[in-house]
């Protein structure tokens, strides 16, 4: 594993500011006419994407403690912020191998935004995803998760844990031995849902369960990030090609 940290910076060139001595020491004039909270704005919009790319690309939840602003010809740091507070699941540390270092810098190289707008499939997807991250209670964030699925997966009148199951498998599955497996695992994980969801006590490791889930939810949501939105622009759509789709016995 790569051993070190990671400093990310976002280039803002239509933006003009001067630092000038005060009586109470520093103070940014805006020389633009953009509001200071424009500025600040994009900034935040930049951290939230980059921290979704982080989560989509495996397990862990990185967060960061402080956020600056370099001058463009002195480089030197005239603004900095500090985090007020942590994500309740952050343990601060977020290790990529070089080959998942690899992956992210392709990803990022390859968009002309941070931002996930190939289609609208997994929209309300992604935002359950991320939500799930700021959830406390454990029974609250798994089925968050499971919502996140059925927002892909769930269509007409079929019964969901069959549906969601055997549709997902298809999709993170690559021979028939790795759908049969994924496709009861699956079903484990509703099986909990189901439970959470009527009142029954759960014994089991549920932050374990959670992990298993969470990757199966990113996993569908990078599946169907690629997507083309002509061909599969709702769920009705992607329903009718997964349910015609299997490993032939």
């Amino acid at each position: 594993m790569l051993q070190g940290e990671a400093i990310l910076l976002k280039r803002i060139d239509d933006f003009l500011q001067e630092a000038v001595r005060s009586q109470g020491g520093y103070k940014i004039i805006d020389l633009d006419s953009s509001p200071m909270f424009a500025i600040s704005n994009e900034i935040e919009l930049f951290i939230n994407a980059l921290i979704l790319h982080f989560r989509l690309l495996r397990t862990g939840n990185p967060d960061y403690i402080f956020q600056f602003q370099i001058a463009k010809e002195s480089r030197s740091i005239y603004s900095r912020k500090t985090r007020e507070k942590f994500k309740p699941y952050s343990a601060m540390t977020f290790d990529m191998s070089a080959q998942e270092l690899g992956i992210l810098k392709s990803r990022l190289e390859s968009k002309a935004e941070l931002v996930y707008k190939e289609n609208k499939l997994i929209e309300l997807a992604l935002n359950n995803f991320n939500l799930s991250y700021d959830i406390i209670d454990l029974k609250t964030r798994f089925v968050t998760l499971t919502t996140s699925l059925e927002s892909l997966f769930n269509y007409g009148k079929g019964e969901i844990t069959h549906i969601i199951s055997r549709h997902l498998a298809l999709v993170v599955s690559s021979n028939k031995d790795e759908f049969y497996f994924n496709c009861k695992a699956i079903k484990k994980l509703y099986g909990v849902r189901s439970a959470i969801v009527h009142g029954s006590t759960q014994s089991a490791d549920l932050m374990g369960l959670i992990l298993q889930l969470e990757d199966y939810v990113r996993r569908a949501i990078n599946y169907c990030s690629t997507l083309s939105d002509t061909l599969f622009p709702d769920t009705k759509a992607l329903f009718e090609f997964l349910n015609s789709a299997g490993y032939s016995h």
